[in-house]
């Protein structure tokens, strides 16, 4: 699988998604009915 970051400093993308993969999120409610909506994530490497 890829990588990014610059070239002194590389980070597996697969890393990144086990990273990320335990986020979770509450339902969206928009007048009182579940609603469906989607996030990006934006990594900042230091």
């Amino acid at each position: 699988m890829g990588t990014v970051g610059s070239s002194d400093r590389k980070i597996s993308v697969l890393s990144l998604f086990r990273a990320f993969q335990s986020c979770r999120f509450g339902v969206y409610s928009q007048n009182g009915k579940p609603t469906q909506y989607h996030a990006h994530l934006s990594v900042k490497a230091q």
